[in-house]
């Protein structure tokens, strides 16, 4: 059982959701797709997320992944790049889901960024 969710090129706001479309999903997922997030039923699941993005100003690139509208503390990624510089980052955590959670993701920058590609991939480990 797994989702991808992904956007297209777009500029974001700084402390503002990434937004994301539903690119792919397992049939009879229990996973569901709304409002630029996924929400999982309680259970385990492999969490992957990033990004590629240019930066409007030279600095860090950062983007922070949230559940439940709440940033989940030591999951911000960053990358360091300049103006029209492209970046790259991503990882994958194991996450128990103890109830119903929307996960999400959002620009965590101090600026705007440029995001060519964002993605969040969960996969329902069984």
């Amino acid at each position: 059982d797994s989702i991808y969710l992904s956007n297209g090129t777009q500029t974001v706001n700084t402390d503002t959701i990434i937004p994301l479309t539903l690119s792919a999903q397992t049939p009879a997922s229990v996973m569901t797709f709304a409002n630029n997030s996924v929400t999982l039923p309680s259970g385990y699941y492999l969490i992957s997320y990033g990004f590629t993005a240019n930066g409007a100003v030279d600095g860090n690139n950062s983007i922070t992944l949230y559940a439940d509208d709440v940033s989940l503390n030591g999951e911000t990624l960053t990358e360091y790049g300049l103006v029209d510089e492209s970046v790259s980052t991503s990882k994958t955590i194991l996450y128990n889901a103890t109830d119903d959670t929307t996960i999400s993701i959002y620009n965590t920058s101090a600026s705007e960024v440029n995001f060519t590609n964002a993605y969040i991939t969960v996969l329902k480990v069984v």
